[in-house]
């Protein structure tokens, strides 16, 4: 505060010069430039991309010829999967709902365990809010998983109230007797579902980074739902169940008969349900472990990065031409939407994005988006790529960093990060 803005033009000469003859870039087919944003820590990432977005929107309209095309972009990754997160928090708030009736029968208790979920899940919101907890992939994974817990509670007052009620006793007094009847049943419940997650909160390393914000989302969802289950449920009861009347339920009855020869036959022959409880974990340990274990498991892609690397004797006129061929390839696959290419930077690909001189003539980054609805892995779409520019004069190959890995954080990514830190940048770069 208080000094002048520094412009470049204070300390340096500017001007413009044409390098065509040194660059190359190409998107679907077209000369283009490769432009890339890098956000200010204290926005909202989807913000910015919709920002930018609508910047890009205006350009377009104001400039004849001028078009944008979006090759990687972080704000699409967080509405998708806040997007698939919310979708299944619903569907499983739904089929919840739909299950509970079909037991019940009865639109009334149905509708008290409908108004349970999203209260527990603001009050859930509440206690994010003030523990610092922010909406975010993981967090809102943690929501969805214990979407489904969420009506455990409320489902066992609920369906105690309604027994009793059945019974004749009056709405308040079930309402009182069946919630104090199972409270410290769903109570200890509850509490040990917590404790199961509780000792994420403690652990160190990248393990804490991932999972504890989910641990601390499914506690306050899950505290949530016990409170209102307490509360809430037994209150809407004693109003909503006032004219209840009894129903039977022919079907679940045979059910229940069924159940109950069952767990005769099985209390009268202990050793061999114990025996079969064994071979069954035993086996499932067995399964598990065939199965192999893998940091992070391979997902459909929306974005696929690849490298093509010219023999040493090319020059750019020989990468240009290679380049532009693959491109045309590329873009002849079903799935592909767009196709950017661009020289690579000697340092990688991040290299070449943050706008490094290090550029090689006989290296090239390609960056495939896809189209939507696409299901296959990346390993199936990258080796049909791989397989149309086989029979190239260059070699195409996996990137070493590709933007989706970067993106993530290199979650998902096989290579190796090094971070050199220090406080004399010639000996860091030495």
């Amino acid at each position: 505060d208080g000094i002048d803005p520094i412009r470049l033009s204070d300390v340096a000469d500017s001007f413009i010069t044409d390098n065509s003859d040194s660059v190359y870039a190409n998107i679907n087919g077209e000369d283009g430039i490769l432009l890339t944003f890098s956000k200010q820590s204290n926005y909202a990432t989807a913000d910015v991309s919709n920002h930018i977005q609508e910047k890009f929107d205006e350009l377009s309209k104001e400039y004849e010829g001028l078009t944008f095309t979006s090759l990687m972009d972080q704000g699409d990754y967080i509405y998708s999967i806040i997007g698939s997160i919310l979708q299944s928090l619903i569907l499983g708030a739904v089929f919840a709902i739909i299950i509970l009736f079909l037991f019940l029968r009865d639109i009334k208790p149905t509708f008290i365990i409908l108004c349970s979920i999203p209260i527990s899940v603001i009050f859930a919101f509440v206690l994010m809010y003030f523990s610092g907890v922010t909406l975010n992939m993981i967090s809102m994974s943690g929501l969805a998983i214990a979407v489904g817990m969420l009506v455990d509670n409320s489902v066992v007052v609920i369906e105690n109230i309604y027994r009793l009620r059945n019974k004749g006793v009056s709405a308040i007094k079930s309402a009182i007797i069946g919630a104090s009847q199972v409270a410290a049943a769903i109570a200890s419940s509850t509490l040990t579902t917590i404790c199961v997650f509780l000792p994420i909160v403690f652990v160190e390393g990248i393990t804490r980074q991932l999972f504890t914000d989910m641990a601390l989302t499914m506690g306050y969802a899950l505290m949530a739902s016990l409170i209102v289950a307490l509360t809430l449920v037994p209150a809407m009861s004693s109003r909503m169940l006032r004219n209840t009347k009894p129903k039977s339920h022919k079907w679940f009855d045979k059910m229940l008969n069924g159940y109950e020869k069952s767990l005769r036959w099985a209390l009268r022959f202990k050793p061999v349900v114990l025996i079969f409880a064994v071979v069954l974990l035993v086996g499932s340990g067995a399964l598990a472990m065939a199965k192999g274990f893998v940091f992070m498991p391979e997902t459909t892609v929306t974005e696929l990065t690849l490298e093509l690397e010219m023999p040493e004797t090319a020059v750019l006129a020989d990468t240009r031409k290679t380049s532009d061929e693959a491109v045309k390839r590329i873009r002849e696959i079903e799935d592909v939407d767009t196709v950017g290419a661009m020289l690579a930077s000697k340092s990688g690909m991040l290299g070449s994005m943050m706008g490094s001189d290090n550029t090689s003539v006989r290296n090239v980054t390609f960056y495939i988006t896809l189209k939507d609805g696409v299901h296959k892995t990346t390993t199936e779409l990258t080796n049909e790529i791989l397989d149309a520019c086989s029979d190239l004069d260059g070699e195409m190959k996996e990137s070493s960093t590709s933007m989706t890995s970067s993106m993530m954080g290199g979650l998902s990514d096989s290579s190796v990060d090094i971070r050199v830190y220090g406080e004399d940048l010639d000996a860091l770069q030495s």
